[in-house]
């Protein structure tokens, strides 16, 4: 299995999955991943990073200081514990009301996650785990939407913690004001 790598200072056009990963030591730092798109009927890799498996131990893979922007594709779409550190995401949304993609910055499930210190602006929505998440940390993040769904979204959780995030107030949101935090289910 891999180990120990660094992919620093590049610019991807398409997803990296990663499957089946633990305690990895794999760091993406610095890297661009502008407007990649899914297809028309939305059958492509759906995030930018993809890890399409749950697992009770952490991945190792850390995602630092990069650029996420454009395009209908999650930004990073993880079952397995990962770090997410001090990126920026902007302008992820769907093409229109019609566009078969869910476009996330971040979308979680599953356990162990570190979500510290990111950019979330002009956005679908911010930090999501629509089907369960636990054990996770969720700081120091800023959520800028302007429109769109909501800040932080966790449904099912257990054992999270959410703290000193910063969720901008705004008005032109979907469903409620901008800025806010849900849990439910």
């Amino acid at each position: 299995r891999p180990q120990n790598i660094t992919i620093k200072n590049s610019t991807f056009t398409a997803a990296v999955v990663i499957d089946y990963l633990r305690d990895s030591n794999i760091v993406f730092d610095g890297n661009n991943h502008k407007n990649i798109d899914n297809n028309s009927s939305c059958t492509a890799t759906p995030g930018r990073f993809h890890f399409p498996y749950d697992q009770s131990v952490p991945s190792g893979v850390t995602i630092k200081n990069s650029l996420l922007e454009g395009g209908n594709t999650d930004g990073i779409q993880s079952g397995a514990g990962i770090t997410v550190l001090n990126n920026t995401f902007r302008n992820i949304k769907e093409k229109s009301s019609s566009d078969c993609a869910h476009s996330d910055p971040i979308q979680l499930f599953g356990s162990g996650h570190v979500i510290k210190g990111n950019y979330i602006v002009s956005s679908a929505d911010g930090i999501v785990a629509y089907d369960g998440i636990a054990n996770s940390i969720i700081e120091h993040n800023v959520v800028d939407l302007k429109t769109g769904r909501y800040g932080i979204e966790l449904y099912s959780d257990n054992g999270s913690t959410i703290r000193y995030n910063t969720l901008v107030y705004g008005t032109g949101c979907e469903y409620v004001p901008c800025g806010q935090i849900i849990l439910s289910r």
